[in-house]
Parts: structure tokens; C-alpha cells; sequence
């Protein structure tokens, strides 16, 4: 499937610990793979730069209970069809079941990364990196016409989609909402749902109480939702409230499509320090970002930079504008870092595909060559240490497949959709008119 990989362990003792040397800063601190594992005397270099690989986090949440999640890909390949040209009297057979041979094009190229436990991690492209395929394939969703080769793992663990999905959330880019709620209305039932069988009504809604002053919703909580045409909560809101309804459960792993999406740049900032928050709590946070200010861009733990299918560059977000240096291409001083990146991974005005390809190749071999290479490398591929064994993932399968049983669900649904109704004069009079026609048009039938 995948051809063998010979490990860059450039700079690496022999003894196994990890460290990165670049002389610049006499401050930093070195830390192995797994950093309870070494001792005091590995852990201080002299006049050298070190790269934190591993944050410093506590195994479990001592709240919860929950343990940490490493989530680990290693040598991802994806191909999507390309559909070939059909006859028209061939499309409109829909009642009849049709093989069409069909090429592939392979949009991500054997990629590999991780992300911890208390970071957040931004994967960051232009248009067409693979980002939105990247982030599919991790979630475990939108999967019908990819193929997908490769491993995904949390704490060295494969895990079935239903126990991926019950430890993991997902914030879609767009907000969907129903507008005749409020905002403290929508989390209790969303926390009814969802928060599972063991917690009492009285506990949910407490931790919807929790939500609400943690996402910074205490002075809208009371207000409705609305719709786009409607006086509502403002874009940044709904956004926190999106971040909101999927923090209820506590997952460990929370991805978040375009988070920042649609807001200016104060609202951007807000959003981005609640996950910095969520982070802070030991979760395990994936974003995707199209173009971030450079305040957002330093707020980031590790930066994932994405150009044709390839991971071009995995570390601290500081660290890239260094790679790009050794590259041969120097960032100006003032220059949005964010920007920077992306632009020259993109394909300029006046420039073949060609040229793209040469400096992105010379970019990434750059990158691979680095001693930050071989220490993701090293964390990616290495074995299994016994902290992520002991983290495991069984507070996953101790869990129920849905979290409300059948009546629960029905009931709250028909509670929901009946105070909507009542809140929107129109539809009820539209409702209501309704059924008069039908009653007076089944009367005429049956008398006549």
C-alpha cells in the first residue's frame, strides 16, 4: 500500500531521547516523545533551540474522568472518482442500478501527523491542499465516494466510527439553528439528547448553565436564535454557540471547519481564545483556516501547512517562516505570517503549474530535512509509549450507542417543534388554514 519510509533522525542521541539544535535561544527546554520518561539531566540545553513536541498534560480530566486522546494518521492516501462522460437516456435511468467504470485522482499523497491533547491544531492551505478532505477522512464522515488507505488511531488504538463519533465532535462551518428558540432553550435541548443517560435533568442543566458562562453567551442566553432576515444573535454568537452545544458532552477530540469564518477580526480573536480555553482542559482541538490574521496565527500550538495533496510543513506556527528561509524564500518584516505561507505555496500571476510544483518540492524538502522533521517523524511512527496505553480509550466503549432512548428523543422533538410553532404567528395561521381545507375538502367527499 504504502512504500517504506526511512525515519530523519537527524541530531538524535543515542540514548532516545528528542531534541531539535538550531542555536537561538539559550531559554528553552528539551522534551522527549514522551516527557515523564526523561530525566532532569537530558531536559537542559546550552544556547540551543528546542521544539516542544509533546504538551504537558495530565493523563485524565479531573473532572470527568475522561482520558486524554493522541490522534495519530499515518500514510493517508485518498482518491476521488472522476466521472466519465454519460449519454443522456443513460443518466435518466435512475430506477436501474448502473456500473460505470470510472478513473481515480489521488488527492492526498501518503500524509502522516499528529495531534495532542491541550493544543490546538490548525491545518491551514489554499484552495484545493486537501484540507476539507483531510479534516472528512479524521472525522470519519463524508466518506461515500473516497477511498481511503492508511491508519488513524487515538492513544495507538483503532476505533469503529460509532466510538470515534461518541469521544469526538464536529463544529460544521454553517451554523444550522432553529430560529424560534433562544439561545438557552436550543443547549437544554441539545443537553437532553445528548449528555447521556447517567446525568439527572437537574445535572444538565447545570452544565448548560456552565456552557453558557464559558462561551461568554450569559447576555444573549435569553434572546432567539432568529433566522438570516430576522433581528437575531449576532454571526460570533452563533459561533460560540455551534462550539457550545458540541462542548456539552465533553468530548476528548473536537474538530471545527472554518471556525472564523464570516467574522471580523475581534470576533475571529473570541472564538479563537475559546478553544484556547477548551484546549487549556486537555482536549485535543483540529481546526481548518484559510487565511488568519497573524494575531490568530501566533494564538495557534502547531500549524499543519497543506499544498498540492502534501503535508509541507507540521510544527510550531513561529517555526515556518524559518523553514521558508532556509528555502530561499525570506518573509519581509511585516508581512502577515499567514499570508506569507500561503501565498507562496499557491500559484502566482505569470507562473506555470510547473513552478508551483519545483518551489513547493523545495520547501518540503527543506522541512524533512530539518531536526523538527525527525522528531514529529519519531512521535508518528515510533512505538506506542505505555502513558498513551494507560490513557487507552475505555471511558469510549463503556458508553451507550445513542445517548436518549426512542421516547426521550420523540418526546423533546414534538416539544421543541410545538413552542416554535406557537412562536411564529404565520405558520400557525398558515397551519391552521390548512386543516379547515383539508377537513371542509374530506367532508364534501364523503357527504357527496
Amino acid at each position: 500500500m504504502s512504500q517504506e519510509r526511512t525515519p530523519l533522525l537527524l541530531n538524535t542521541p543515542h540514548d532516545g531521547s528528542l531534541s531539535t539544535k538550531t542555536a537561538r535561544n539559550p531559554k528553552s527546554t528539551v522534551f522527549h516523545s514522551e516527557r515523564t520518561e526523561m530525566s532532569e539531566s537530558k531536559m537542559m540545553v546550552t544556547a540551543e533551540e528546542v521544539t516542544t513536541i509533546v504538551p504537558d498534560m495530565p493523563q485524565t480530566c479531573r473532572i470527568t474522568g475522561k482520558s486524554a486522546k493522541v490522534l495519530v494518521w499515518k500514510d493517508l492516501i485518498v482518491s476521488v472518482p472522476i466521472m466519465g462522460k454519460q449519454k443522456f437516456f443513460e443518466r435518466i435511468k435512475f430506477w436501474k442500478k448502473q456500473e460505470f467504470e470510472t478513473s481515480r485522482r489521488e488527492v492526498l499523497h501518503q500524509i502522516s501527523g499528529v495531534a495532542e491533547p491541550g493544543e490546538i491544531l490548525a491545518i491551514m492551505g489554499a484552495s484545493g491542499a486537501g484540507k476539507t478532505t483531510l479534516l472528512n477522512v479524521l472525522t470519519q464522515r463524508n466518506q461515500k465516494s473516497l477511498e481511503v488507505s492508511g491508519d488513524v488511531t487515538v492513544n495507538g488504538e483503532q476505533l469503529t466510527i460509532g466510538e470515534f463519533q461518541r469521544m469526538s465532535s464536529y463544529v460544521q462551518q454553517a451554523d444550522i439553528f432553529m430560529g424560534a428558540v433562544t439561545v438557552r432553550e436550543h443547549l437544554i435541548f441539545s443537553a437532553r439528547l445528548r449528555m447521556g443517560r447517567r446525568f439527572t435533568d437537574a445535572q444538565k442543566i447545570a452544565r448548560v448553565d456552565e456552557v453558557i458562562t464559558q462561551m461568554n453567551l450569559v447576555g444573549c442566553q435569553n434572546t432567539m436564535i432568529g433566522q438570516r432576515h430576522e433581528k437575531s444573535i449576532s454571526l460570533g454568537e452563533k459561533k460560540r454557540l455551534s462550539f457550545g452545544c458540541e462542548i456539552l458532552t465533553d468530548p476528548s477530540i473536537l474538530f471545527c471547519d472554518e471556525p472564523t469564518s464570516g467574522l471580523d477580526a475581534f470576533m475571529a480573536k473570541q472564538v479563537i481564545k475559546a478553544l484556547e480555553k477548551l484546549a487549556k482542559q486537555g482536549k485535543t482541538i483540529v481546526i481548518t483556516i484559510h487565511q488568519p490574521s497573524s494575531q490568530i496565527f501566533n494564538m495557534f500550538d502547531k500549524l499543519c501547512l497543506m499544498a498540492l495533496g502534501q503535508i509541507i510543513f507540521l510544527g510550531p506556527p513561529k517555526k515556518a517562516t524559518g523553514i521558508f528561509r532556509e528555502a530561499g524564500y525570506p518573509m519581509a518584516g511585516r508581512d502577515n505570517p499567514a499570508e506569507f505561507c500561503i501565498q507562496k505555496l499557491a500559484v502566482h500571476d505569470g507562473e506555470t503549474e510547473e513552478d508551483r510544483k519545483e518551489r513547493v518540492a523545495e520547501i518540503k524538502k527543506t522541512y524533512d530535512n530539518s531536526n523538527m522533521a525527525s522528531l514529529y517523524f519519531e512521535r508518528i511512527y515510533g512505538p506506542v509509549s505505555e502513558r498513551r496505553k494507560e490513557m487507552g480509550n475505555k471511558d469510549v466503549r463503556k458508553s451507550h450507542k445513542y445517548a436518549a432512548n426512542w421516547f426521550t428523543q420523540v418526546l423533546w422533538l414534538f416539544v421543541r417543534s410545538f413552542r416554535a410553532s406557537l412562536r411564529d404567528p404565520l405558520l400557525l395561521k398558515v397551519r391552521f388554514a390548512q386543516t379547515i381545507l383539508i377537513s371542509v375538502a374530506v367532508g364534501v367527499l364523503c357527504t357527496g
